[in-house]
C-alpha cells in the first residue's frame, strides 16, 4: 500500500514537473498564448450566463407590476386612487389550478408549468397564458381588469394552438381566447408604457344587465364577445 502511495505521488510529481518544462521550453509567447485563450473561454461562460440571467430576468418581469400579471398583485382601475389590493396567493392558484385542469381536460392534454403565468404541453405545441382578476364594483368602470404582456404574446405564437385564459375570481368559468383571436386585436387596446420602454396591454372586460362578458376594443370603440370562449370550471374557485 505505501509502494503505490509513493508511486502515485511520484507520477503526481513527473506531471507537475513536465508541465513546469514545458511552459519554459515553449517560451512566454506560448505562455501568453494560453493564458488569452483562457481569458477568452471564461468570457465567453461569462457571456452565456449573463445571457440566462437576461432570458430569466425578462421572463420574470412579465409576472411582476401592475394587475394580476405579477401573479398575485391587483391594483384598483381607478387611476385616482394610489391603494393597492391583494388577493391571496392561495386563492389566486386555485383559481390557476382550476382553470388549467379545465382546459387540460378540454383539449385532452397534460400542461406543463412553465412560470407563474405560463403553461404548455411536453413539445410546447400547445400553450397558454393564464390570468386572473377579482370583479371591481367602480361604476362604469370594467368588471375584471387583466395586464397582458409582450412576453406572453412572443411566448404564444410560438405554438401551433395557443389561449390566454383570463379567469375571474368570482365565477365558476374562465374565458380561452384562441391566441389568432386576441392577438390581432391588440392593437384596439389601451396600454401603459413602463419607466423602462416596455408596456402591456390592458384587457377590461364588461358585464352586461344579463351576465354576458364582452372584452372592450376601446380604440375601434368596440368589443369581442367572450361566450364563445367561455370554459365551465370543473369545481368552484
Amino acid at each position: 500500500m505505501g509502494y503505490a502511495a509513493d508511486k502515485h505521488g511520484r507520477a503526481n510529481q513527473a506531471r507537475s514537473v513536465k508541465r513546469r518544462s514545458r511552459g519554459t521550453r515553449n517560451g512566454p509567447k506560448d505562455t501568453e498564448l494560453a493564458l488569452a485563450m483562457e481569458y477568452t473561454r471564461l468570457d465567453q461562460m461569462v457571456d452565456v450566463m449573463f445571457t440566462t440571467a437576461k432570458d430569466v430576468e425578462n421572463a420574470a418581469g412579465a409576472e411582476v407590476g401592475t394587475e394580476e400579471g405579477a401573479g398575485e398583485v391587483e391594483s384598483e382601475p381607478d387611476k385616482s386612487k394610489s391603494t393597492w389590493e391583494f388577493t391571496d396567493a392561495a386563492l389566486l392558484q386555485g383559481k390557476r389550478d382550476d382553470i388549467i385542469s379545465a382546459l387540460g381536460t378540454r383539449e385532452s392534454v397534460a400542461l406543463i408549468r412553465r412560470s407563474r403565468a405560463l403553461f404548455w404541453n411536453a413539445d410546447h405545441t400547445i400553450r397558454v397564458a393564464v390570468t386572473i382578476s377579482k370583479r371591481y364594483a367602480r361604476k362604469g368602470g370594467p368588471s375584471y381588469w387583466y395586464a397582458y404582456h409582450p412576453q406572453w404574446r412572443d411566448f404564444l405564437d410560438e405554438a401551433q394552438r395557443a389561449y390566454v385564459i383570463l379567469g375571474c375570481m368570482d365565477r365558476n368559468e374562465a374565458f380561452a381566447i384562441p391566441a389568432d383571436t386576441l392577438h390581432p386585436v391588440l392593437g384596439s387596446l389601451n396600454t401603459t408604457e413602463k419607466e423602462d420602454g416596455s408596456l402591456y396591454w390592458h384587457l377590461h372586460l364588461y358585464e352586461d344587465p344579463l351576465g354576458a362578458v364582452s372584452l372592450t376594443l376601446p380604440k375601434e370603440k368596440g368589443s369581442l364577445q367572450l361566450s364563445p370562449f367561455r370554459i365551465p370550471l370543473l369545481k368552484a374557485g
